[in-house]
């Protein structure tokens, strides 16, 4: 790993272009072969990524993006400017579009961690964060507060998925992490709890959880985040949330942009002024031909006839 770091560095070598797997095919497993050890079976594999790990946030002797590896979280992330350090997250993928549109509403992050949190994806979410300029630059601990707002399933594994993240984001230099879980049975109606309530296995995980969190009515029993829906999610978020939301100031509009804002009239600037650079950009890629050629035949109308 050392000397895979130290010659992309100096050039003799270009950047990885995979993910953690590939470095392990073209790197590690044919040099352990060679020298006569097994390669064979997972638990050799997540020796490096354990060793990853240790290496990036323990002895901070390089980073991932060091590697140039593949940023496998970039299309379940949506980071906001204003409020960028409140971030959404689901556990699941399938729940990153209901996140997304809720933490849109507010100019803060929607995140969809996949299962259980990647070290990497995590590197990779910080660096948006200090590139949009919701967290500062550094690596050091500096008390900046993020606030993690999750949507994962109420039991064993929800639990620690949160708390993993939460931690993952201390190993890289966040100086607070602050937990807030929405998925909780006091959100819900005693009869949508019995109703969507499933028994767990008996366990020692399951007993720890347990006496963690009190389960549901001091029994083994947990809750799907699906159970919940994305109004009640959303107002879950705005309640944990609100304490620390700051109002988005006015977007700064780029040169070249004044004669479209007059064409668009006051209640399309207010509008629009209400939104980034970058989630203007967004909508209009989103948009579809023939709503694309609807709004370049109003405009060539307005302009015709002058603002």
């Amino acid at each position: 790993m050392w000397q895979a770091y130290t010659w992309i560095r100096d050039g003799k070598r270009g950047p990885i272009e995979g993910n953690l797997r590939s470095f392990w095919y073209t790197d590690v497993k044919p040099v352990l072969s060679r020298v006569g050890l097994a390669v064979e079976g997972r638990k050799y594999t997540e020796l490096v990524y354990d060793v990853f790990v240790e290496m990036v946030t323990q002895h901070r002797l390089f980073s991932y993006r060091d590697f140039g590896f593949l940023d496998e979280g970039a299309h379940v992330r949506a980071v906001g400017r204003t409020n960028g350090a409140l971030i959404l997250f689901a556990e699941k993928e399938g729940r990153f579009e209901l996140v997304r549109e809720i933490a849109r509403e507010h100019d803060a992050t929607g995140l969809a961690l996949g299962g259980y949190p990647s070290s990497l994806s995590t590197e990779y979410l910080l660096h948006a964060l200090r590139e949009k300029g919701a967290l500062d630059g550094s690596r050091q601990p500096s008390g900046q507060a993020v606030h993690l707002l999750s949507v994962v399933d109420y039991d064993p594994s929800g639990y620690w998925i949160e708390r993993e993240f939460a931690e993952q984001m201390r190993a890289f230099g966040v100086g607070e992490a602050i937990l807030h879980t929405l998925v909780h049975p006091k959100r819900l109606s005693p009869e949508r709890v019995q109703l969507s309530r499933y028994e767990l296995k008996k366990d020692a995980k399951t007993a720890n959880w347990l006496k963690e969190t009190g389960g549901i009515g001091g029994e083994a029993y947990g809750l799907e985040a699906d159970a919940f829906t994305k109004a009640e999610i959303g107002a879950a978020f705005v309640q944990e949330a609100t304490p620390y939301l700051k109002k988005p100031g006015p977007m700064e509009v780029p040169q070249g942009w004044e004669e479209l804002l007059k064409l668009l009239g006051e209640e399309g600037l207010r509008r629009l002024r209400a939104l980034s650079i970058e989630e203007v950009v967004e909508r209009i890629v989103r948009m579809s031909a023939g709503e694309l050629l609807e709004l370049e035949r109003r405009l060539r109308e307005r302009l015709a006839r002058g603002p």
